[in-house]
C-alpha cells in the first residue's frame, strides 16, 4: 500500500509540474527528457504561443535563421 501511495504522489507531482507550464515553455526551456515526458502525459503539442506559433513552427523558424547565419 505504501508503494502505491508513493507512486501516486510522484505521478501527481510530475503531472502538476508539467501542466503548470505551457508546452511552449517546456519546449523552450526544458530538457529533451522533460519534453518527452510532457508529450507522454498528454501535453497539447499543437498549442500556440502569444504570437500564434506552435513549438514546431518556432523550431523551424529558428532553424532557418541559424542556416542563414552559417
Amino acid at each position: 500500500m505504501r508503494k502505491v501511495l508513493l507512486v501516486t504522489v510522484i505521478l501527481l507531482t510530475l503531472f502538476s509540474s508539467i501542466f503548470s507550464q505551457s508546452f511552449s515553455d517546456i519546449v523552450s526551456n526544458g530538457t529533451p527528457e522533460e519534453v518527452q515526458k510532457a508529450i507522454q502525459v498528454g501535453a497539447n503539442i499543437t498549442e500556440r504561443d502569444s504570437t500564434g506559433q506552435t513549438p514546431l513552427m518556432r523550431a523551424a523558424s529558428n532553424n532557418q535563421k541559424e542556416r542563414s547565419i552559417n
